[in-house]
């Protein structure tokens, strides 16, 4: 199930990218670049989507992150010290069988949450004829990137280090004297906490509140699945929020006009005459 919902993620990605392509772009004035943010050819979408990484990364490292961290802090402790005890409501020690545990249509939904919230979401702002909904949803098609990128390279450096804070709760499906170590943080909660902050800060209650609402149910359900504990989760969220702001401040800067420079920028590769090799080309149009 878990191969499936990957495949699935990295089709619709596709599809999306290229959907966008033959979406309309909306002109206004002052924000005719950005009001489209994968541009009018393919080549621009891709150069757009990848520059709009390397800025969320840059942002992410900024005072704004040491305040979402330290606010973040005690609720992550607080969260440590309730983690097992939440744990025995969904798995019984004893007999080594989960409790209260899903449909199992519920815990698919839970493995591919991250096609509804985050990719889902991001391609359909690209129909909106509001130009802040637009560029949103293309920011947040990179942040997403991102921010599962981050969560593996985060779970890497995690892992090589035996800690209690990374290993995932005990499950009937797996062994229970042998624990993995790459529950740290919770990947699914990290996407969504992206998704919702960052249509709480740019697109206000009327978008946060529902995708708010369903990224806590996607949440609870790695803890009920006994996927993650509770502090992973909350772990997460701390991440997600830290590149969500980073991902509104592009945001703010695009549409009052910061980073024009980059529309002429051009990225290929071409032939090197004096070696007879290929090469990478970069040119600037003034």
């Amino acid at each position: 199930m878990a191969q499936t919902g990957k495949k699935c993620i990295v089709i619709l990605l596709l599809a999306l990218l290229t959907l966008f392509q033959t979406t309309p772009a909306i002109k206004t004035q002052n924000c005719d670049y950005y009001v489209d943010p994968f541009g009018d050819s393919p080549r621009e979408g891709v150069r757009n989507f990848t520059y709009n990484m390397y800025l969320i990364v840059k942002e992410a490292f900024s005072l704004d992150s040491m305040m979402v961290l330290t606010a973040f802090t005690p609720i992550y402790l607080s969260a440590r010290m309730l983690d097992e005890e939440v744990h025995r409501g969904f798995y019984d020690h004893e007999y080594h069988k989960n409790k209260d545990y899903p449909n199992k249509y519920i815990e698919w939904v839970t493995g591919g949450s991250m096609v509804v919230p985050v990719i889902l979401f991001s391609g359909l702002m690209q129909f909106s004829s509001d130009p802040r909904v637009r560029l949103t949803g293309g920011i947040a098609f990179s942040g997403v990137v991102v921010t599962q990128l981050m969560n593996q390279v985060i779970k890497y450096l995690i892992a090589t280090q035996p800690l209690r804070a990374s290993m995932r709760p005990l499950n009937e499906d797996f062994c229970p004297h042998k624990r993995v170590h790459n529950g740290f943080p919770s990947g699914h909660t990290l996407g969504c906490a992206y998704i919702a902050v960052l249509c709480g800060l740019q697109l206000g209650p009327k978008w946060a509140i529902p995708v708010g609402a369903t990224c806590a149910v996607i949440a609870g359900l790695t803890i009920q699945c006994n996927r993650h504990y509770l502090s992973q989760v909350v772990a997460g969220a701390a991440v997600g929020t830290i590149f969500a702001i980073s991902s509104s401040k592009i945001i703010n800067a695009k549409l009052a006009g910061r980073y024009s420079w980059t529309k002429n920028v051009e990225f290929g590769v071409g032939i090197d005459p004096k070696r007879r090799g290929p090469c990478l080309q970069a040119s600037y149009n003034f």
